[in-house]
């Protein structure tokens, strides 16, 4: 058996997250009110299956009222590529599948990259948690963030939890 295949099967059978669900249930509850809907999603694949279970945001509060019609989908991490035929659209793709995005600074449109993100982003670059603004009313889809390194490894692990242990008074 192929690693990709037991890859792809453990990848697709675990599922897609509402966060906002899960606040409802907890004594955040009064925060759930105010933000737009959000999920998150371990795979592509997991995302494309489990879209039509999106709901949009529906609010009449700020923070959330900015996003209605629209839900935060985040990722676990994908390669980016630009499209060759618009600067303005790109692809991410893991392991499970690929995923066509709009891509535009904040300014050219009131949803998109901040201006750094947007002129760091290269082909070939790994985002990790990209973060994507998803309409499911008719699938547009625009990529709003993501962090370009990955959890620290190694040495810089060590360091950064004995950094918390001596803040926090840990032994």
């Amino acid at each position: 058996m192929r690693i990709e295949t037991v890859l792809n099967d453990l990848l697709g059978s675990i599922k897609m997250i509402h966060f906002n669900t899960h606040l409802k249930n907890s004594p955040l509850f009064l925060v759930e009110r105010i933000l737009p809907e959000v999920y998150q999603c371990t795979t592509i694949r997991d995302f494309k299956d489990n879209a039509d279970q999106i709901r949009p945001t529906r609010k009449i509060l700020p923070v959330g009222i900015f996003y209605n019609g629209r839900a935060f989908v985040y990722l676990t991490s994908a390669l980016f590529r630009f499209s060759e035929d618009s600067e303005k659209k790109g692809f991410l793709t893991d392991l499970t599948d690929s995923l066509e995005v709009t891509v535009r600074k904040v300014g050219d449109w009131k949803f998109g990259l901040c201006r750094e993100e947007f002129e760091n982003l290269e082909n070939g670059m790994k985002l990790y948690r990209p973060h994507i603004l998803y309409r499911p009313r008719d699938g547009e889809m625009v990529l709003l963030g993501y962090t370009p390194q990955g959890p620290p490894v190694g040495e810089e692990s060590r360091k950064l939890v004995s950094g918390m242990q001596e803040s926090y008074s840990f032994t």
